[in-house]
């Protein structure tokens, strides 16, 4: 969430760094030393950063700093599930490294549950 401390550890003997690729605040590029640890904070929701290392091309990950806590990874098998949200109206929005975003409104009663899916398809 923003405003969290995210904290990057190296767990090898090799140095990496941690290069944070944001569009609307500013990249950020850190080294990890040895075995090195690096904490951050990022003040403003944005989805998706892409984090490189610029030493090793092949490691990459993606990050989403978000301004509330209803969110999650999906299992192996691709199955989410939000934590519990009040009552209310709701954009659920699903974003995939290769197919982009894809949003789906959904209304939740009091003590409600709604199922929302996804499907992303090849480009």
């Amino acid at each position: 969430m923003r405003k969290q401390v995210i904290e990057i550890y190296n767990q090898d003997d090799t140095t990496h760094n941690a290069h944070f690729m944001a569009d609307r605040q500013a990249d950020r590029n850190v080294a990890l030393t040895s075995r090195g640890k690096v904490s951050l904070r990022f003040e403003e929701s944005e989805t998706p950063i892409k984090l490189r290392c610029d030493i090793h091309p092949w490691e990459q990950a993606w990050l989403a700093v978000l301004p509330n806590p209803f969110f999650h990874v999906t299992t192996a098998d691709g199955t989410y599930e939000l934590p519990p949200m009040p009552p209310g109206e709701y954009a659920v929005v699903a974003w995939h490294e290769v197919y982009g975003e894809q949003e789906r409104r959904v209304v939740l009663r009091n003590g409600g549950t709604e199922i929302v899916d996804f499907i992303f398809q090849g480009k």
